[in-house]
């Protein structure tokens, strides 16, 4: 009995020991930090008052299609591009989406964006050029090679499927153009970010130079994005612009988005900066 009870007492003890040393050792792996160089990125959508262009009326027959407004359209546009950047996003970093935060901070940081910054053509900027380019030419072998292979794709709509636009060389972007450079350290404390991604134009365009079939009247239109990129100190670290082009006769908002907001994003991703260990 005496044995027993003493077996017992030490197996306790033993007990007690174990996970206090687990508990230690635990205490010690959570407060190694993985540190890198970036941690949060940021995302400021397009200002559709300045930054949403139109050609030719396309947005009015999407709209009459849709069965909505022009506001709608537009309020759709907005919130589906910045959608399917803010995902592509948030695989490669923490991320901060501006647009859908619906606290009062989120509303007047966003409000305070809006209205220091502007706009202006410039041609496409890299902190890094070789390296940019390097990115730039491995995407495009990759659409190509993607483009070469036989098989196809049944499901497609060849009404809605679009394809990626390659811009010429220097061909000029919409640049963002931030009035006071003091935001980029204010956000940078308040939310821990320290990338800011900016959409600052979308375009949207029937190119009637480009007719897809004559009989029925369907030309290629266009969905142009102008995004740049800077750190939390004000400077810029990359300006771009993709073009996806798809067949005229859709006019369903829901499909247009569905068909070339993801290009979009892809683009967008491969060309996101390198997120590294220090």
């Amino acid at each position: 009995m005496r044995s027993a009870l003493l077996f017992f007492f030490f197996n306790i003890l033993f007990t007690q020991f174990a996970f206090s040393q687990d508990d230690v050792l635990g205490t010690d792996i959570e407060q190694e930090e993985v540190k890198y160089n970036y941690n949060k990125i940021m995302l400021i959508p397009y200002n559709p008052a300045k930054a949403f262009l139109v050609q030719d009326g396309t947005d009015r027959q999407i709209a009459q299609h849709s069965e909505k407004d022009l506001q709608e359209i537009r309020r759709r546009f907005q919130f589906g591009l910045n959608q399917e950047v803010y995902w592509k996003l948030m695989s490669r970093y923490d991320s901060q989406n501006l647009l859908l935060d619906n606290s009062e901070d989120g509303k007047k940081d966003l409000e305070s964006f809006m209205r220091i910054v502007n706009y202006q053509y410039e041609t496409p900027y890299s902190v890094n050029e070789e390296e940019q380019e390097e990115k730039k030419k491995s995407f495009w072998e990759n659409v190509k090679s993607k483009l070469k292979k036989p098989e196809v794709d049944e499901t497609e709509d060849p009404y809605t499927t679009s394809k990626y636009k390659k811009p010429k060389k220097n061909e000029k972007y919409m640049n963002v153009q931030v009035k006071n450079n003091e935001i980029f350290e204010y956000m940078s404390d308040k939310y821990g970010t320290d990338l800011f991604f900016f959409i600052n134009m979308f375009e949207l365009k029937t190119d009637y130079k480009t007719c897809l079939d004559l009989s029925t009247k369907q030309y290629a239109r266009e969905v142009t994005v102008h995004f740049s990129i800077f750190d939390k100190t004000g400077t810029q670290i990359y300006g771009d612009k993709i073009a996806v082009t798809y067949n005229s006769s859709s006019n369903d908002i829901t499909k247009i988005i569905q068909a070339n907001f993801p290009k979009v994003a892809d683009y967008i991703a491969w060309n996101l900066p390198e997120r590294k260990k220090l």
